[in-house]
């Protein structure tokens, strides 16, 4: 347990409704049968709220309300938990709550809160040394692993051996946007549920208040691409003058190339929001590519008329952005590396040119 880590806030209600749309059909039938799978892969695209989900599903294996096996009871014989089904951790009792401010005994959150650093070795100590010891409250041990990519390989190959033989009461709960950032021998172990990207109508609702202005949050959606934490950041007031500087990047990037790469490389989030901006106007291409209707911000149209230009056909349009997208998913990785972030950034977005 990490007690430096800032406490996450709870999850919207919002969010966590539409993805029980998933979910709910797994957790009935783990309900039903008293027995749930000992390491489970959360998948999807980025910002769509996966480690909060994987954080109320924690929650709901070890809620004191909630019964998953079949010999938990009481003193007296009886189960002191639910006996009807329900997808929803009570988040009153003494566990949802120490699991919300990551302080439940049998809750850990592996990896700095920090996700664009990489989880290494060091971060497991607390789970191999505790390795084969049993739940302190008799459930299981839950051990979530949010963004799993950011693992190092010592970190990987650490995790793979619990994984072949975990001890009974375990449970592994693992976060990535793409499965294939991790070892192939650590998918095949794990039961895997894609969580879908959130829709404009349910982003709305999550964001939505008086003072917000309409055009603005039209053009956030549209790059959202049903990230929740993608739009947040497009309508922050600090960040949106940042996606129109990338924008204006794809109708003239030799003229916009150095301020890009400058104002990308000076620290904090800002390489991470550049990789973000690059991927959301990219499937706003493929999109409306896939769809055969025309390209209306005039930004857009201008990259994709140079891009036909340079590379002769529209299929190969389509193959550079495709391959884009691919190395924006690849310098996401990176960015967890110590790596000279400079250099990077000036490959990626050269790239575009």
């Amino acid at each position: 347990m990490t007690q430096s880590r800032k406490p996450p806030e709870a999850i919207d209600p919002l969010l966590f409704r539409f993805h029980l749309k998933t979910l709910r059909p797994l957790l009935e039938k783990w309900f039903k049968n008293k027995q749930v799978p000992q390491s489970i892969l959360l998948c999807g695209t980025s910002g769509i709220g996966k480690n909060d989900v994987a954080r109320e599903l924690a929650k709901w294996f070890l809620c004191e309300k909630i019964s998953l096996t079949q010999d938990l009871q009481d003193g007296f014989g009886f189960a002191d938990t639910a006996s009807e089904f329900t997808p929803h951790p009570c988040g009153n009792c003494s566990v949802c709550h120490q699991i919300q401010n990551d302080q439940a005994l049998d809750f850990t959150s592996i990896g700095s809160a920090d996700l664009s650093q990489s989880i290494k070795i060091l971060d497991l100590r607390s789970v191999l040394e505790t390795q084969g010891r049993s739940a302190h409250g008799g459930k299981f041990r839950v051990f979530l692993l949010p963004n799993a990519e950011r693992m190092t390989i010592q970190a990987a190959n650490s995790i793979l051996k619990i994984l072949e033989e975990p001890p009974r009461d375990w449970i592994f709960i693992l976060t990535t946007t793409d499965p294939s950032l991790l070892l192939p021998t650590i998918v095949s172990r794990c039961h895997q549920c894609r969580l879908r990207p959130l829709p404009n109508d349910e982003l709305k609702k999550m964001v939505d208040s008086p003072s917000l202005d309409h055009k603005k949050l039209q053009f956030a959606l549209k790059l959202s691409g049903g990230s929740l934490t993608r739009l947040k950041v497009f309508l922050s007031e600090s960040q949106f003058q940042h996606i129109e500087l990338i924008e204006r990047f794809f109708e003239s990037p030799l003229k916009y190339y150095s301020e890009l790469v400058d104002w990308a490389s000076s620290g904090g989030p800002q390489a991470l929001l550049l990789v973000d901006g690059l991927e959301a106007f990219t499937h706003e291409l493929l999109s409306e590519t896939a769809k055969n209707h025309p390209i209306d911000n005039p930004a857009l149209k201008s990259h994709a008329k140079y891009a036909f230009r340079q590379l002769g056909s529209q299929g190969a349009v389509v193959e550079f952005w495709m391959n884009q997208t691919e190395r924006l998913n690849q310098a996401r990785l990176e960015l967890t590396k110590p790596i000279n972030r400079k250099l990077l950034i000036q490959d990626l977005v050269a790239s575009w040119i």
